[in-house]
């Protein structure tokens, strides 16, 4: 009786490596076991449990994946790749927040690639990310939308604009007053350079996402809507796509904001 196919691909890594491997073509036998850095013995037996289930052909001293076996990697990819982003770090995004995410960006998380999860000391819980600040000072562009307010954020952002950064700041509009109220002429004067673009919206379900030419950060609510002031810090190329495409997503329920003698709409 064969075994259960799941048992087949996951339960030997060797078998999981071959097939992995054999994704962009077939490879000579020497080849693989260099690969997977293995003996033609120890391999051998897990070849034949490969051929058993259709999922190779072995011919002379080559391999390569049958239709079966192409369909089935093609579906492993996917899945390795969640979990090799999850590993070790479920409890962190198990308990907080991700449905504001579109479902196409939410299947495509991983994306998002090498990350840290940063938890900051009690005495900078909500400081502004001061890594992401000085990768935006670098950047041609900066784009944030935020939940919560900070002293600081006016006097960041005509810096950067200052430097010939295009900001692209999308606040709650409790933000925006809080903006408006602590520093009106600072505010005035940001809103006149031409670099930089306010939009509004009512609400966010996080915290803060930002990304500039350099990294992406996240600062996500919790399960139960409580804010934490853990981070999601990301510096891979590849995750600035993702960001991109969420932002837009985002400017959707935004409402850009010219002047702000015209009152907040509630």
């Amino acid at each position: 009786m064969n075994k259960p196919l799941l048992d087949v691909i996951f339960a030997s890594e060797k078998r999981r490596s071959v097939l992995l491997l054999l994704k962009d073509g077939p490879r000579e036998m020497e080849e693989i076991l260099c690969h997977v850095n293995t003996t033609r013995q120890v391999l051998l037996p897990q070849m034949r449990i490969l051929e058993k289930h259709h999922l190779i052909i072995h011919q002379k001293d080559a391999c390569e994946l049958t239709t079966i076996g192409k369909l089935i990697v093609n579906e492993m990819i996917p899945l390795m790749d969640s979990v090799s982003f999850f590993n070790g770090e479920d409890d962190y995004w198990g308990t907080h927040k991700l449905d504001f995410l579109p479902p196409h960006l939410l299947k495509r998380i991983t994306e998002l690639g090498e990350h840290s999860i940063v938890k900051p000391p009690l005495t900078e819980s909500f400081e502004l990310n001061q890594k992401i600040i000085e990768a935006g000072y670098r950047s041609g562009s900066y784009h944030t939308a935020c939940a919560y307010y900070h002293t600081d954020m006016s006097s960041v952002l005509s810096r950067m604009v200052k430097n010939g950064t295009a900001v692209h700041y999308i606040a709650t509009s409790s933000v925006l007053e809080k903006m408006i109220g602590s520093g009106r002429e600072e505010l005035t004067r940001l809103m006149e350079n031409k670099l930089f673009h306010m939009y509004v919206c009512p609400g966010m379900d996080f915290l803060g996402f930002t990304y500039n030419d350099h990294s992406v950060l996240l600062r996500l609510l919790k399960n139960d809507g409580s804010p934490d002031s853990t981070q999601v810090e990301c510096f891979d190329p590849g995750a600035h796509e993702w960001a991109k495409e969420l932002f837009e997503y985002l400017l959707k329920e935004a409402v850009p904001i010219n002047d702000i003698r015209i009152p907040v709409e509630q």
